[in-house]
């Protein structure tokens, strides 16, 4: 066998060894307030199963939904050559690759670890050991936990369905954290990590209620996912606790309601 044939089998066989890896995930959240998953499981040697096998063991019994789905044939070009007294020689050949992508969301689990307490037309939704509560904003409908929510400090949600919009609002320890700006800066840089295309906004200092607070924007389109999203993250500090309220939307809906969605952290209470 000649060197350039040997060259491009390699090259070719890499290729497709690198294109079916296990399916890749990457976190973000729903339109409907959910966290969503995007799955990848590209390659020639994989399947939709990794992309399931991959869901069921996020959801567990849960169960999930499937949001989206894509499929697409991709070929992609290698090129081999060789040298023999100083004359070259190349040549290439191709390997087709399964493009495979899906998102999906969890079904909401139990809430047992969070209680809601009627407040007249509105619920004030609070979780325990936090002493913040978060009252919404006419308009928006408080939407149960997961328990992968719970596990990362969540300890409300809400979903406003006239605008398309959802938000979850996080307590952690002010112990926790030393610096709010470099708290603020890798969060912004997790947020852009999980979307294609980030836009990243800087950094804004202001004052809620009173209190110290910074906020910034990613924009961007979400893995497996059409249209373009806006999220946004006011983290405000507290005595005892930080309070990071995270909203997001389609960029155009985002876009016309700015400001109503700029007031949301102001409904936090207990800081």
């Amino acid at each position: 066998m000649s060197t350039p044939i040997i060259l491009r089998l390699f090259i070719t066989t890499w290729m497709a060894m690198f294109l079916s890896s296990c399916a890749t995930v990457h976190e973000s959240y729903s339109p409907d307030g959910r966290i969503a998953y995007s799955l990848n499981c590209s390659g020639t040697a994989r399947g939709w199963d990794k992309c399931y096998s991959a869901a069921g063991n996020l959801c567990k019994g849960l169960g999930y939904d499937v949001l989206s789905r894509s499929s697409e044939d991709v070929a992609f070009s290698s090129i081999g050559g060789s040298f023999s007294n100083q004359v070259g020689s190349f040549g290439g050949s191709s390997v087709k690759t399964n493009e495979r992508a899906m998102l999906i969301a969890c079904k909401s689990g139990s809430s047992s670890n969070t209680h809601t307490e009627n407040s007249g037309s509105s619920q004030i939704i609070a979780k325990a050991p936090t002493n913040l509560t978060f009252l919404p904003p006419t308009g928006w409908e408080p939407k149960p936990l997961s328990d992968r929510m719970r596990q990362n400090g969540v300890f409300a949600s809400a979903l406003n369905r006239t605008i398309d919009c959802g938000t979850a609002i996080s307590a952690i320890p002010k112990s926790s954290i030393s610096d709010i700006i470099t708290f603020a800066s890798t969060r912004r840089a997790n947020q852009a990590a999980r979307l294609t295309n980030p836009i990243p906004s800087e950094i804004v200092e202001l004052k809620i209620n009173g209190r110290h607070a910074v906020r910034f924007e990613v924009t961007g389109s979400i893995p497996s996912s059409k249209g373009q999203f806006t999220y946004q993250q006011t983290i405000i500090e507290g005595t005892h606790e930080i309070a990071v309220t995270e909203t997001w939307c389609y960029t155009h809906n985002f876009q016309r309601n700015a400001e109503a969605l700029q007031k949301l952290p102001e409904a936090i209470s207990g800081l």
